[in-house]
């Protein structure tokens, strides 16, 4: 064997069984280790306190000893304290110390350990509790702070989007002066911008007032009728207005309030289209401008 002079306390390794495992036992598991390690001990490796470490060529050894035995060993210790950290072997076994240079022996020997698990100090476990506390209690801070960090960020993106409806709806009322019954004065605001437009591209053409049309068609608007609107469009010869409900009975029943508008706007309403979907009925509404009597 090949002795090690170090300050760390020793125990003497003719005391402690000794096994060489493959290199492939280094990804085992801690318990499939300790039962490869049996089968080179005269006695059950249940009974045994183990210590491991890889050696350089990447095969694994281990070592143990009887619990009972090494109580017995560190009661007769003076130099083997409540305080202590480290107890290691003395040696390494001749055929695995020969393989190995001193420097080599001295690594290998460092990671072998018998003071762990019962025989922890009490010490050591103390800190390293603490130090599992802190790190455990910096990762909640951690995520604490993410989680404020998010919830503020949100926060403020909801007030903002709020601020920009609140402004939005307070320069809808001053360009357009609500109306009775009107839900939708963004869309009145659309068409009257695209009447201006043709007004001032001097491609003005007599028909339909997009504006008016909208205007009486919401106020006739089934109030307690859940509507999404996906698309309306205003022609000076039609007016097309693609959207979805419920239900079928639903589109049905908007079509006959729509035919309200008919006699004042001169317009006709075109047959319903819709069908079912999975997110209820969608539905297309035409309703074409027959002309001034």
């Amino acid at each position: 064997m090949t002795a090690v002079d170090t300050g760390v306390p020793r125990v003497p390794a003719d005391v402690l069984y000794w096994g060489r495992l493959a290199s492939d036992a280094v990804k085992a598991t801690p318990e499939a280790q300790r039962y490869r390690l049996e089968s080179v001990l005269p006695i059950p490796v249940d009974t045994l306190h183990t210590i491991h470490a890889q050696l350089p060529d990447g095969r694994l050894v281990m070592a143990g000893i009887e619990p009972e035995r090494l109580r017995s060993h560190l009661v007769n210790r003076g130099d083997v304290t409540p305080s202590t950290w480290e107890l290691v072997p003395d040696q390494l076994p001749g055929h695995i110390a020969n393989l190995l240079s001193p420097a080599e022996c001295d690594a290998v020997i460092a990671k072998l350990n018998l003071l762990h698990g019962p025989f922890e100090p009490e010490a050591r476990r103390v800190v390293r509790r603490r130090v599992s506390w802190v790190l455990h209690g910096g990762l909640v801070l951690a995520a604490l702070l993410v989680v404020i960090g998010i919830e503020r960020r949100v926060s403020a993106m909801q007030g903002y989007a709020e601020q920009v409806r609140t402004e939005t709806r307070r320069l809808l009322h001053d360009v357009l002066p609500p109306q009775p019954g009107d839900r939708h004065p963004e869309l009145r605001l659309t068409m009257e911008l695209r009447r201006l437009e043709q007004a001032a591209s001097g491609n003005t053409v007599t028909g339909m007032d997009p504006v008016e049309a909208l205007s009486s068609l919401w106020q006739a608007w089934p109030a307690d009728l859940r509507t999404q609107i996906d698309a309306v469009s205003a022609l000076p010869d039609r007016l097309v207005i693609r959207g979805s409900v419920p239900t079928l009975a639903d589109a049905e029943r908007l079509a006959q309030a729509c035919r309200s508008v008919e006699a004042g706007l001169h317009l006709r309403v075109q047959p319903l289209q819709a069908q079912v979907t999975d997110r209820g009925a969608t539905f297309l509404l035409t309703m074409v401008y027959q002309g001034s009597p």
